[in-house]
């Protein structure tokens, strides 16, 4: 599995077709990353879970609408799918797409796969 950089921090939304939220937390913890109870200009990533997804037709959760609106203020957040999630973490073998290093110095961009179109 990948090491997440020291502090990385994961919000997730939605249900995980893959895992618990409880599993995914306790992944995130294992690998040196912080999974905070809410969504803040401070947060690196928020996964959105696969079932009822945005990504796949279904409608979007209060804390993606915060996390955007956070984006359109100046924040560094990175909103990416539960594959996305899964191949930065190591669990997908081989992995869907490499998920580019989180660089807060960068703009902040929504991050989608190939896989997001099923």
């Amino acid at each position: 599995m990948s090491e997440l950089p020291e502090g990385t921090s994961f919000v997730f939304v939605g249900h995980l077709a893959s895992m618990t939220k409880e599993q995914a937390r306790a992944l995130v913890l294992e690998q040196g990353g912080v999974c905070p109870s809410a969504v803040s200009e401070d947060l690196d990533y928020l996964v959105v879970g696969d079932e009822e997804s945005p990504f796949y037709g279904g409608e979007k959760k209060p804390k993606q609408l915060k996390a955007e609106a956070l984006i359109e203020a100046g924040a560094r957040i990175a909103i990416i799918s539960e594959a996305d999630f899964l191949s930065l973490t190591g669990v997908l073998n081989p992995p869907v797409e490499q998920v580019e290093s989180f660089d807060r110095t960068r703009p902040a961009r929504i991050k989608t796969t190939g896989s997001a179109n099923r």
